[in-house]
């Protein structure tokens, strides 16, 4: 592959899962339209804390009992950021029980969301680097390997 068809690969990916979010709802879980478009900045804290929040219970619901039959269907996401950069928190699903999609629109607007409050309200990290879980299958269910 050459170097210009990858780099056009690495810069889209991004803007594909990103793109994700023009749809118009997920089964089960709230209609898109009940979440706020991600500011560029916050009234205060508790409004940041609010979507936050609203975001995160969106996605669990989206994710709902990651079920699956077998281990290629669960999956891993980011669900932060950190001040330096990259991931601290991650979410496992299953793409056999949830709309994948969803799930990754979620997951990137809770990572949109950290990065505006990161820079609006300056926060530090420790700017660790984070390994994303292994999924593994226990009980018919996708979990990460702890």
């Amino acid at each position: 592959m050459s170097r210009a068809v990858l780099l056009f690969a690495l810069l889209l990916t991004p803007l594909a899962t990103l793109g994700a979010g023009c749809a118009t709802g997920s089964p089960g879980g709230p209609p898109d339209a009940m979440l706020d478009p991600v500011p560029d900045q916050f009234e205060d804290e508790a409004d940041y804390q609010r979507q936050r929040a609203e975001t995160a219970a969106a996605l669990d619901a989206a994710i709902g009992d990651a079920e699956a039959t077998e281990v290629t269907a669960c999956r891993v996401v980011p669900t932060s950021e950190q001040a330096c950069g990259g991931p601290t928190t991650f979410a496992v699903y299953s793409a056999e029980a949830s709309d994948a999609a969803e799930v990754e629109r979620l997951a990137a607007r809770l990572v949109e969301l950290d990065k505006v409050a990161n820079r609006q309200f300056e926060y530090a990290s420790t700017c660790m680097a984070y390994i994303p879980p292994e999924p593994v299958l226990r009980g018919g269910r996708c979990v990460a390997d702890q």
